[in-house]
């Protein structure tokens, strides 16, 4: 078998750290829709980094006028 890359997972806590957000406002938005893309194992939650920064990106808005 080949080598095996680690995949980068983090946990609801991690992603409200990395985005300086309350860990309710992170279940809330997964909940609604329109948050990170996420993985389920089970009952465990979990989000790869790049999925995360994938989302903050489109995040980015130039103007209150703007779409979201």
């Amino acid at each position: 078998m080949g080598s095996l890359v680690p995949i980068r997972m983090m946990r609801q806590k991690d992603v409200a750290a990395m985005l300086d957000m309350a860990e309710s406002w992170v279940e809330q938005i997964r909940l609604r829709g329109g948050g990170p893309v996420y993985h389920k194992f089970g009952k465990n939650v979990r989000y790869r980094v790049e999925d995360v920064l994938t989302w903050v990106d489109g995040q980015r808005r130039f103007s209150t006028s703007q779409a979201a």
